[in-house]
């Protein structure tokens, strides 16, 4: 297959899998705040701001870099994912114990604090996803499907 076609057939399942996260995005956050009301879905709203600053230092770069080696040597990929995965995983939970302990030092109502730490779980979500490996191998048909998708 040629470059162009590889490139152009990675654009469609992409920007189909684009096109569908936001029209169900779009839907559940009508249902969700008709359903939860103004108060509660303000606290879901307050949790998912809160917990992305987490996210952020659970990927910390890492996943550009494992791309490129895989990449660049796609018979390593199983050795990348075995090294990535144990370093993001171990930032999670180190990351969710101070969410832990930052939920409970909160002035906030138990409600709020349980929100935060449920949500908190995401982290793992976000340290065991292996898109990096599918993006180097230029496989994004899979990444489109949701195979590997993390919430």
């Amino acid at each position: 297959m040629t470059s162009s076609n590889t490139i152009l057939r990675n654009f469609f399942a992409l920007s189909g899998a684009q096109i569908v996260s936001m029209a169900a995005g779009f839907l559940t956050t009508i249902v969700l705040a008709r359903a939860l009301g103004p108060e509660t879905y303000g606290v879901l709203g307050f949790g998912v701001a809160f917990i992305s600053y987490f996210g952020l230092f659970v990927n910390m770069g890492v996943e550009t870099y494992a791309m490129r080696d895989v990449a660049r040597d796609q018979s390593a990929m199983s050795d990348t994912i075995g090294a990535v995965l144990p370093l993001r995983t171990g930032l999670a939970v180190g990351l969710f114990a101070v969410l832990y302990w930052v939920s409970i030092s909160l002035d906030q109502s138990d409600r709020v604090k349980t929100v935060l730490l449920i949500q908190g779980i995401g982290l793992f979500a976000t340290a065991i996803s292996v898109e990096f490996a599918f993006q180097g191998v230029q496989r994004m048909g899979v990444i489109g499907c949701g195979c590997v998708k993390t919430p």
